[in-house]
């Protein structure tokens, strides 16, 4: 620290002290959220001369190999709780924890595989969370009549005698995907013979 001293006289003076601090600072971070499957990354504080120590409760088998970065990338797969011990360049040490926070994905439900004859209408029904997004293979411009694409009930009227997969992906704060394969059969032929 440097102080600077002045009086009304133009007189100034300069003093300094130095401090050593006999204590380390940890910091392991914000906790975090994430969606199951999904991989996260989490740092300490440090720099030259530091080392780390991370462990994890419950055990996360992913963590195995990085406990000694600074930095570790982890894909658990409940909700954990990563602590770090931070020895500075002095041999001094300190701890400190983050939580991962790991949501579940929602159940994703595309209805039953069914079948219509062609030129009929159909209700396609998706459930599992509370925002929702259809798509068709082959592509179903019906689908996107009036912006029923984001419900989760949307009719649609398929254009051709062919087999289609609808695939919805719901989500609220994770996303998860399903399908279901519409079957549109040809309407017979029919003639009378007198």
């Amino acid at each position: 620290y440097v102080l600077e001293v002045s009086d009304n006289c133009d007189n100034d003076d300069i003093d300094s002290v130095f401090v050593t601090l006999s204590a380390a600072v940890a910091d392991a971070g914000d906790d975090e959220n994430i969606c199951i499957n999904e991989t996260v990354s989490l740092t300490a504080n440090g720099g030259v001369g530091f080392s780390w120590e991370w462990s994890s409760v419950p055990n996360d088998p992913t963590l195995a190999g990085q406990e000694n970065n600074q930095t570790i990338n982890v894909m658990p797969t409940t909700t954990t709780t990563y602590s770090v011990i931070v020895t500075n360049e002095c041999d001094f040490s300190a701890s400190d924890d983050v939580e991962v926070v790991v949501t579940p994905l929602p159940i994703a439900d595309a209805g039953q595989d069914d079948e219509i004859c062609f030129g009929q209408t159909y209700q396609l029904n998706a459930s599992g969370a509370t925002h929702y997004q259809w798509s068709s293979v082959p592509n179903d411009p019906s689908l996107f009549v009036g912006g029923q694409d984001t419900l989760p009930n949307p009719v649609v009227t398929p254009p051709t005698q062919v087999a289609y997969v609808y695939s919805v992906d719901v989500w609220d704060q994770c996303l998860n995907s399903a399908s279901m394969t519409l079957t549109v059969n040809p309407v017979p032929n029919i003639s009378v013979v007198t």
